[in-house]
């Protein structure tokens, strides 16, 4: 079945799971300030670097992000740019207890539980819930990766899950023909580039990316930061770095990421690395 097929795209639409309120006021979290932008060093990135802090609305515009592989809801990039900014989103994660978890805090996004796949056509692949494999970050520590396509197939945590092509989940937005996604942040863990090698760059329309890349060649072997340079490059993208310093808890928890904006964005918004 292909990536764009009618069917496959209202099948995918049945399994969102609305926002259960009215406005974002309702949440339950745990910590105060876990929406404000200084929690999330990368939303902070894209707001003062590309889209310079403009809220939903502005020229009768809704911003809109898609939020790949985030933790829990509220320790996650796009929760800032719902809350202070009011932009609206879809979350997807495969995890059931992380998914679990991202319901019971009621956040005013979408939800979709389900994989994103290496393939440019649905298919079950080897999913390990407890991890992807082992890690080495850049300041030498080693530890296990989140969950994420398994490494070790004999893991007893490892079962198989349905996964989509990242495409499909793009053009699933009814409008994604009118408007963009203006933010969309991929965690793969370690099998990010596999995902982009899928999309079909003429069909999507995605004006920034923030990608993981801290493990990038590590658990996917034919990967590398410099691939998705080039990658991204030849698909119209200019790269930044985001300002993640390597002593903060953030880049502990989650490793390092890479922005890219799409040429167009770079020139109308006028982005300049901080």
């Amino acid at each position: 079945m292909d990536y764009d097929e009618p069917y496959l795209l209202d099948a995918m639409r049945a399994e969102v799971i609305k926002p259960k309120i009215d406005n974002a006021t309702d949440y339950t979290i745990t910590e105060v300030d876990s929406s404000e932008l200084k929690s999330q060093p990368r939303a902070k990135d894209l707001m003062e670097m590309v889209f310079k802090n403009q809220t939903a609305g502005r020229d009768y515009m809704d911003f809109f992000y898609l939020d790949i592989g985030t933790h829990d809801c509220e320790d996650s990039v796009s929760f800032p740019l719902e809350d202070q900014f009011e932009w609206k989103g879809l979350i997807v994660n495969p995890h059931p207890a992380f998914f679990s978890s991202c319901k019971k805090m009621n956040r005013y996004a979408y939800l979709l539980n389900i994989g994103i796949g290496t393939q440019n056509q649905p298919y079950y692949q080897d999913y390990d819930i407890w991890s992807a494999g082992p890690v080495t970050y850049e300041d030498g520590r080693k530890e296990k990766e989140k969950p994420g396509i398994a490494s070790d197939l004999s893991s007893r945590f490892v079962s198989k899950m349905q996964s989509f092509p990242l495409a499909s989940l793009i053009l699933m937005k009814k409008d994604a023909h009118k408007r963009p996604i203006h933010f969309l942040s991929l965690d793969m863990s370690g099998h990010e580039l596999a995902v982009l090698r899928t999309i079909p760059w003429d069909r999507v329309n995605v004006q920034v990316f923030s990608i993981k890349t801290e493990f990038a060649g590590q658990l996917q072997k034919d990967s590398s930061k410099a691939k998705i340079d080039a990658l991204m490059e030849n698909a119209g993208y200019t790269k930044f770095n985001h300002r993640q310093v390597k002593n903060e808890l953030s880049w502990k928890r989650k490793g390092a990421y890479t922005m890219y904006v799409r040429n167009d964005i770079v020139k109308a918004y006028n982005v300049q690395q901080l």
